[in-house]
């Protein structure tokens, strides 16, 4: 195998960018993954957060041909130093970007190359790491390099289709009857319209709206800290103007019924899949007709349209997913311990990981939570970020 070097950048400039760009062409990596998301998630955090230590590893073959980079966050917990994939939460996926070139015995030597390079640190925490993606049926197993398992989570994603009609083949028949009779239904009622949202206050306005009814549906479940849905919110609506040099499309839609909003729904389009993120139906007397379904069925029609062949329902295993023909997708979290404090973290995250396994438990501990935040549902007024 040819030699493995690294560079450390510590802020975006044109040559990591031409870099970066490059290697998303050649890799299979997700949008959270991509030049764009990245730029928009530094800036976001910069105007939120006073200190950032962002690391970026490019790994070079030969010195000069990229063939890998690493997005990183190094992180300081009161005495502890924890690395993470830039983007945390609010990226789906973490991961490197790595040449399809590279099988796994290459990759694992990337990784080796990249363990070697990065600061003195605690642990290595790497969550939402795909086990496969469309182009490998097995990415690498992160146990080889040390790492130990301390999680898992599912997403769900369809196959590649070439056309809009081989895809609607694998699609649940009753559920697309029941498509048209709702359709049909509305319009007997009144004027279907749907409407794409293209500026900036418009972005505001319904993604405020969507946060504000999945806010209210999760409070409803009597779940916790249910106002940090708007942080999502507040970034999200930043990819308005994503701007014609961006290899990602931005798509906020809804449907309306004589001008009434019953559902919205944000997607970005990269490469050639649709990564469906941000629905919701508001609390109309029409959700009987299913209107965020609709909305989703005419979302991926013009999708298909503008040269997508995937869909990527993202994180959760909810069950309408399967019925446009999604498969699951395991997502594996795994820690990589260098300190003797690493192993601290490893049981607070053991710990994490078993409440939320044990649904009893789950939900004693979410109901203590909910009475202690001290906010009841029905005098509650939404926050308006902006």
């Amino acid at each position: 195998m040819n030699k493995l070097t690294s560079k450390l950048y510590t802020k975006l400039n044109h040559q990591l960018k031409s870099e970066w760009l490059e290697l998303e062409e050649e890799s299979s990596c997700s949008v959270f993954q991509s030049y764009s998301w990245f730029e928009k998630w530094l800036e976001f955090n910069h105007n939120r957060i006073n200190s950032l230590n962002i690391e970026i590893y490019v790994v070079y073959e030969d010195e000069k041909v990229p063939v890998a980079l690493f997005a990183l966050e190094l992180r300081k917990h009161m005495t502890n130093v924890v690395y993470k994939f830039a983007g945390d939460r609010l990226s789906e996926y973490n991961m490197p970007i790595i040449t399809n070139r590279y099988n796994n015995l290459k990759r694992k030597a990337v990784w080796e190359k990249l363990l070697e390079s990065i600061s003195s640190h605690d642990c290595f925490l790497i969550e939402r790491y795909p086990k496969a993606n469309i182009n490998r049926k097995e990415e690498l197993n992160l146990i080889e390099l040390r790492g130990i398992k301390i999680g898992q989570s599912k997403s769900v994603c369809t196959k590649t289709y070439k056309d809009i009609d081989e895809l609607m083949k694998n699609v649940s028949k009753k559920m697309i009857k029941d498509n048209r009779r709702f359709t049909r239904r509305l319009n007997e009622i009144g004027n279907i319209e749907y409407v794409h949202y293209r500026n900036r206050d418009e972005y505001i306005k319904i993604f405020n709206e969507i946060s504000i009814c999945l806010e209210e549906k999760v409070r409803k479940m009597r779940i916790p800290f249910s106002s940090k849905i708007f942080i999502n919110d507040n970034y999200y609506n930043s990819f308005y103007n994503l701007g014609n040099g961006s290899n990602i499309a931005s798509d906020l839609i809804g449907i309306k019924l004589d001008g009434q909003l019953l559902a919205a729904c944000w997607s970005l389009r990269y490469k050639d899949k649709l990564y469906y993120l941000y629905p919701a139906y508001m609390n109309t007397s029409y959700i009987k007709y299913s209107p965020g379904r609709l909305l989703l069925e005419y979302l991926i029609r013009f999708s298909f349209k503008n040269n997508i062949k995937q869909i990527d329902f993202t994180l959760g295993n909810e069950s309408y997913k399967y019925n446009w023909s999604g498969e699951k997708n395991i997502l594996n979290d795994y820690i990589r311990i260098s300190t003797i404090k690493g192993y601290l973290i490893l049981i607070q995250k053991k710990f994490v990981n078993l409440i939320k396994s044990n649904s009893t438990l789950l939900r004693i501990i979410r109901e203590i939570l909910f009475s202690l935040e001290g906010i009841q549902i029905n005098s509650k007024k939404p926050r308006v970020y902006r």
